[in-house]
């Protein structure tokens, strides 16, 4: 339910922001230095977290590894992507190669980069709450199972203590 309605959030938000990625008279500086930085929390958060996950538990921890590399990976994109609006709006008039005009190519490969910037960032900022409900899932689990445990051990040691009020020796019937 925790990232149904965070994933929502989520979605929205980024989809409201996304907007005016495609308006070339727009400046989504602001809008990619913050992709760049919610990336690259992203990123040092997993890897720290990976870092503290037990050897024993490899496909938890490549799943966070994977998130971690995810995210490093999407802040570049949006760096890719600011930089490439910057020429963009910068040098609109004079992007010529060759005596080809290049404004289009260069402004397409911006949208196209930042847009896949703002995928990632969805992809991992779901992926994340997807992790931390499994976390909090397998901790409840592990609550249960331990409750069980002692329950049992109690129930083992009551009887033990019935048997030798009954009988009068330790271990017999």
């Amino acid at each position: 339910m925790l990232i149904i309605m965070s994933g929502t959030v989520i979605l929205v938000a980024v989809a409201v922001l996304s907007l005016d990625l495609f308006d070339a008279s727009k400046d989504t500086f602001a809008f990619t230095n913050y992709g760049f930085a919610v990336m690259a929390g992203f990123s040092s958060i997993a890897f720290s977290w990976e870092r503290n996950i037990s050897d024993k538990e490899v496909n938890y921890k490549r799943l966070v590894n994977y998130v971690a590399i995810s995210s490093l990976y999407g802040g570049i994109v949006f760096l890719l992507g600011s930089g490439l609006k910057y020429i963009y709006v910068a040098r609109h008039d004079h992007l010529h190669l060759f005596y080809v005009d290049c404004s289009a190519i260069i402004y397409w490969l911006s949208v196209i980069s930042l847009a896949y910037g703002v995928l990632l960032f969805c992809f991992n900022a779901l992926m994340i709450l997807r992790i931390i409900d499994q976390e909090q899932e397998r901790k409840t689990t592990k609550r249960l199972m331990d409750e069980i445990h002692r329950k049992k051990e109690k129930e083992a040691n009551q009887k033990l203590i019935d048997d030798f009020l009954r009988t009068g020796k330790v271990g017999e019937k």
